[in-house]
């Protein structure tokens, strides 16, 4: 197994520190959306993209690829989604019902997790078609901010 490969228990390396950090920009990046800081907002949220880039880099790079990190990740660019949706849907940006299907495809992944949890527990692997949706809705995203025109 390459050093890349194996998973640790460690909790305090580099790559979950920058997991934290993304996670601790979500409530300011929501209230950036509310307030119409739209600009601020995009900034938050390129932040959040390079860091969340940046850690599995460094993760992989350096055999720093931990179970913490694991859950980490995907949880901050979850709640990263979830609150760029609420945020333009109250804005009335996107309409009510994007959010309703975003949010019940999670909840139908979650609960497919929980039926498949003794292999959810050793790891499911990463891949390219999860992490390409992720990339294209947090790409998406901000372009649709842009376009509103009414921030900042």
């Amino acid at each position: 197994m390459e050093q890349a490969d194996q998973v640790s228990n460690r909790i305090w390396t580099v790559p979950n520190a920058l997991s934290v950090l993304r996670l601790l920009g979500v409530p300011v990046f929501f209230w950036l959306i509310l307030a119409e800081h739209d600009w601020w907002a995009l900034i938050v949220l390129m932040v959040s993209g390079f860091t969340d880039y940046l850690d599995g880099k460094i993760a992989r790079s350096f055999g720093l690829v931990s179970r913490l990190g694991a859950v980490l990740d995907p949880v901050a660019d979850r709640l990263y989604i979830f609150t760029t949706v609420l945020g333009l849907a109250y804005r009335g940006i996107i309409p009510w019902w994007l959010v309703i299907v975003l949010v019940g495809r999670d909840a139908i992944l979650s609960i497919a997790l929980l039926v498949i949890r003794s292999e959810a527990a050793r790891g499911l692997p990463v891949h390219f078609v999860g992490k390409a949706a992720t990339f294209n809705l947090l790409y998406a995203f901000p372009l649709l901010l842009l376009a509103d025109g009414d921030g900042d």
